[in-house]
């Protein structure tokens, strides 16, 4: 069921923003570092109304405080590099 909450946000971001990865340039790690805290994570769910803590939980894989855009929509990600 997480999984599914991620996906709805990933495809909320590409429908406001055009691509999950100007969203998350945009409304989430607005410092450009490259990573956001669980704060900043939050803050972006909220825009797009989306559960920061399940999809928090669902994809924040590579430990550590912060969350990297590949974590969050992997596909995308992929077709970057």
């Amino acid at each position: 069921a997480d999984r599914l909450l991620v996906e709805t946000l990933c495809i909320s971001m590409r429908r406001f923003r055009g691509t999950s990865m100007k969203a998350w340039r945009c409304d989430f790690d607005k410092h450009g570092v490259g990573w956001v805290s669980r704060a900043e994570f939050a803050r972006g769910c909220r825009f797009y109304g989306c559960p920061a803590d399940a999809i928090w939980t669902s994809c924040h894989n590579s430990g550590g405080a912060g969350m990297k855009f590949w974590e969050l929509d992997t596909e995308e990600a992929l077709d970057l590099e």
